[in-house]
């Protein structure tokens, strides 16, 4: 259900109102979501942290930046982008996992803070591929030499979605919702199919990009898994009652198709 728009696309006041038609013709989704958040951020601020326990302290920084993206993306859905509201969903699981990783084994939050050298040299060899003299003169004055060779030695070891997911028996998360969200966050031909209008003979006679409702039920109930399963690895770590959690998950089973 697209609706035409002026020239400045989603941002414009019509727009706005799409909301309005999304929490209506899928309120069932919409309306689960939003419990299923609310749960979530009551955890959120419940959860006590002890201050010698890095596992707890990164576990609970990945689960609100989880639970963050998953707002993000309902927004994005609100707004009718659902292609955009899949790209964000697939950072809300690769906090996700590594989440769940720190579940399976807390000293898998040792490894994710030493991952962080690695970034680092990631981002030395970066700079030193770097062509423009604009770019190069422009961190010179930031970082010195030695502290670019300083970074480029090191030999941590880099966050691996893949095996953080397989560690935490998610492998089958991995290999279907994550994959299907990939395709959106690369700009797959798959996925920019959606952008295409075409006639009744199936030749493209325009190309579109407006507020719509096609896939977003499925991206909704996404949404609502991938806050479930956040919340089962942050009761795991913090021994919370799963209850509430798992009567929300029935009620997502029981969810008539095009709700």
């Amino acid at each position: 259900m697209p609706i035409d728009l002026p020239a400045s696309g989603f941002l414009a006041e019509d727009a706005k109102s799409f909301r309005q038609v999304v929490h209506r013709e899928l309120s069932g989704s919409v309306s689960l979501f939003y419990r299923t958040n609310a749960l979530a951020v009551d955890l959120q601020h419940s959860v006590h942290v002890s201050r010698t326990s890095l596992s707890q302290a990164l576990a609970a920084i990945l689960f609100a930046r989880t639970v963050a993206s998953a707002q993000a993306s309902a927004l994005l859905l609100e707004h009718g982008m659902p292609t955009q509201a899949r790209m964000t969903l697939r950072g809300a699981l690769e906090t996700l996992f590594q989440l769940a990783g720190i579940a399976t084994n807390p000293a898998t939050a040792q490894d994710l803070l030493a991952s962080h050298e690695a970034d680092r040299r990631t981002i030395a060899d970066r700079i030193r591929q770097w062509q423009d003299p604009a770019l190069r003169a422009a961190v010179s004055g930031a970082i010195a030499e030695s502290e670019l060779d300083a970074m480029l030695e090191s030999k941590a070891r880099g966050v691996n979605i893949f095996e953080l997911a397989k560690s935490a028996d998610l492998e089958d998360w991995y290999h279907s919702i994550y994959t299907l969200l990939s395709f959106a966050a690369h700009g797959k031909v798959s996925d920019l199919q959606a952008h295409v209008v075409k006639d009744a003979d199936g030749e493209p006679v325009e190309f579109k990009s407006e507020p719509t409702l096609d896939d977003q039920e499925a991206t909704w109930g996404w949404a609502i898994e991938a806050e479930l399963c956040a919340m089962h690895q942050l009761a795991s770590i913090f021994g919370l009652n799963t209850q509430d959690v798992e009567a929300l998950r029935a009620e997502l089973q029981a969810l008539p198709a095009g709700a």
